[in-house]
């Protein structure tokens, strides 16, 4: 099962400064969708072709969405009933709870999904590495060639979802 949190400030006329909506979408099954033949649309500027075969793509086929702006404790107890709607009653599936590490976040999986394994988002995740490479080429004598070679390979790394074993 996947559970994604997030949460995002909006203007508002009762609190100043705005307040921060809540989503969380469950999912307990995934199913892969058919892969492109070829491209299906001609462009001009597209000459060499495809450098690599796409992709799989996939769709999130039962899912759940709730959503508050109520204080996270609320967004938390939706999820959980979104998850139990979904028939996933048993504690013995694996829980993937997919997030950009709000501290919020961290308590409500731990409230309401304690089982459950967090991952950070690609997003937050390429952010932190970006930081730990320009950390590093401070700390080394790096060049702005060797740098950006460094942040492109571990961005393409990240992204194919290879790693390298310790």
């Amino acid at each position: 099962m996947l559970v994604g949190l997030d949460g995002g400030w909006v203007c508002s006329r009762e609190q100043r400064g705005g307040m921060e909506g809540k989503v969380a979408v469950v999912c307990s099954q995934v199913e892969d969708l058919p892969m492109p033949a070829s491209c299906t649309t001609f462009s001009w500027s597209d000459r060499s072709g495809r450098r690599r075969p796409p992709r799989p793509r996939h769709r999130l086929a039962r899912r759940r969405s709730v959503a508050t702006f109520a204080p996270s404790r609320e967004l938390g107890k939706l999820a959980e009933a979104a998850a139990r709607s979904l028939g996933e009653q048993e504690r013995t599936r694996p829980v993937v709870v997919l997030a950009d590490g709000a501290q919020w976040i961290k308590k409500e999986q731990e409230r309401h999904f304690p089982q459950a394994t967090c991952i950070l988002d690609w997003a937050h995740l390429w952010r932190e590495v970006r930081h730990a490479i320009q950390t590093a080429a401070r700390a080394r004598p790096l060049s702005a060639r060797e740098r950006d070679d460094q942040r492109y390979l571990h961005r393409c790394w990240l992204w194919q979802g290879e790693w390298i074993k310790p």
